[in-house]
């Protein structure tokens, strides 16, 4: 951004500190800047220990480094939801997505390219709906228009879209998940290189035969108390293709 001491545009003027008498002629290019301000546009997303969030801009952004996007999709009638990652490095302006970030932190979104495009008040893209103002949940407007609304949350160890409730918000720049047709699902799973996690992945330890522990981190854990792991079986193989997540009570 520059700022000008004359007019921006070719202007005839007195020169008046050379030849009183003599009009010269300033062209765009002779305009030197007064001041030159320099800015860049992008988002600070907070991430919590959930690892997960959801996020839309107006503006193409770069994936920033321990950051994976992903766009949602929901086949009406299923209790999961599909997620694709994004292998470009760069968010499309006005797509929303679901985030998973290796630590919780601050992470910064630079825009990739010029230009901002807030024309509406939220967008739409697979089964994610992005926010460009807060959406309140109320009763009343969830019988009337959200019905299939889900939002991300943790309850426990579980992070999963749980359905919309009075009093919950969509913040600007968050999105919320909208699935039809599922049969009293409290909560869906989301699906990752088709592997299920999450809220229907999670089940109880006891229904497996275990042979050993890790931590979400990988690290074995010798003697389990209460939370979420990850089970080798008796067969010494890893259950599912990411490890069968378990929840210890």
């Amino acid at each position: 951004m520059n700022f000008f001491s004359k007019e921006f545009a070719s202007k005839t003027i007195q020169d008046a500190a050379e030849n009183p008498t003599v009009s010269n002629t300033y062209t765009q290019a002779d305009l030197a800047p007064q001041l030159t301000v320099n800015y860049t546009v992008g988002y600070t997303l907070t991430v919590g220990d959930a690892l997960a969030a959801t996020l839309c801009l107006p503006f193409q952004a770069q994936i920033p480094s321990g950051i994976t996007a992903y766009t949602l999709t929901h086949t009406d009638g299923s209790s999961t939801v599909t997620a694709t990652q994004i292998t470009t490095g760069i968010i499309p302006a006005n797509t929303p997505v679901l985030i998973n970030a290796t630590a919780a932190g601050n992470y910064t979104f630079n825009a990739a390219t010029t230009g901002i495009d807030m024309s509406e008040t939220s967008v739409t893209s697979g089964a994610l709906t992005g926010q460009y103002e807060t959406l309140a949940f109320t009763t009343e407007n969830i019988a009337s228009t959200y019905s299939n609304a889900y939002v991300l949350n943790k309850i426990g160890d579980n992070v999963g879209f749980y359905k919309a409730a009075n009093g919950i918000n969509v913040n600007k720049y968050r999105a919320y998940l909208t699935a039809t047709n599922v049969s009293a699902a409290r909560g869906l799973s989301i699906v990752f290189d088709d592997e299920p996690t999450g809220i229907e992945d999670a089940v109880k330890s006891e229904e497996l035969k275990v042979k050993s522990y890790y931590d979400l981190s990988g690290r074995r854990v010798e003697n389990p108390t209460k939370g979420l792991y990850i089970v080798r079986s008796a067969e010494g193989r890893l259950q599912g293709k990411n490890g069968k997540k378990v929840i210890i009570k």
